[in-house]
């Protein structure tokens, strides 16, 4: 279920920045899904598909739609590329 709650985001590669469903907030936050306000996503890996880092806020307009991306993108790329670095046992 939360695979396909994402799926959409995880396939515009584009970061999401805002207030989220609370099946969003519940797939992302777990247990901490009510305490998230706003948040902001952000897809991983050169095709998007490598994962996806969430960000939560308890201010609700801490992160919103209208903010500028370019900081968060830059984020994303340097955990992307420190990401394929790293060695996982058993993988």
């Amino acid at each position: 279920p939360c695979r396909r709650e994402l799926s959409g985001l995880l396939e515009s590669g584009r970061p999401l920045c805002g207030r989220l469903t609370h099946e969003r907030r519940r797939c992302l936050f777990g247990d901490q899904a009510e305490a998230v306000q706003s948040a902001v996503l952000l897809p991983l890996g050169v095709t998007h598909d490598q994962g996806l880092l969430a960000i939560g806020s308890g201010d609700p307009d801490r992160f919103h739609p209208g903010m500028g991306t370019e900081l968060l993108e830059r984020l994303a790329e340097v955990v992307t590329a420190k990401l394929g670095r790293v060695s996982l046992p058993g993988v």
